[in-house]
């Protein structure tokens, strides 16, 4: 009995890293992922993207190369603009701030005491969105959505890790 509880504890422990990060992949069920040889990132107009020389052209830079890498796994080419690619990409990333409270008695439910102890919990969310249009027609054909916790120090990581789920399964099969 105890060994069958210390497996439960340590498959627990093995698997909660895995369901941190939850993806979730749309797709056009019409369109034919197997012509996809070649994409581009999307042109940005003057005054959208990064601004130069602060953290998050370090994250567009982090995202891209993930994204590249994956791609370059599927066989996919990358090209310099839409015009000479099957699809292009684009990026967005959201940061959310959550807060979550925890009140307790610590005299329990009998106890005369006038006071309560809370605890506040921070933490900062962030969702990445990557998305799939036809070179052509503009017409998305895939979405992935994910999202982690943020941590500067774990950036590049959690980047890496994110993307590399996204497009695990990619290109997708099935009518």
């Amino acid at each position: 009995m105890k060994r069958l509880m210390w497996c439960m504890c340590l498959g627990a422990l093995l698997l909660a890293p895995v369901g941190a990060q939850k993806i979730k992949i749309e797709y056009d069920r019409d369109a034919d992922f197997a012509n996809v040889r070649a994409y581009a990132w999307r042109i940005l107009a003057e005054g959208q993207g990064p601004i130069p020389g602060t953290s998050a052209e370090v994250l567009d830079g982090r995202i891209k190369a993930a994204v590249n890498k994956e791609l370059g796994k599927k066989g996919l080419a990358l090209r310099a603009t839409p015009a000479e690619a099957d699809v292009f990409l684009a990026y967005y990333v959201t940061v959310d701030f959550k807060s979550s409270g925890q009140s307790v008695d610590p005299g329990g439910p009998t106890s005369n005491t006038k006071f309560e102890q809370v605890w506040v919990t921070d933490e900062l969310r962030g969702t990445l969105v990557v998305e799939m249009f036809e070179a052509k027609s503009g017409h998305r054909i895939w979405h992935a959505a994910g999202g982690v916790k943020v941590n500067p120090k774990n950036q590049e990581k959690n980047v890496n890790n994110l993307v590399g789920k996204m497009f695990k399964k990619y290109p997708p099969t099935g009518k």
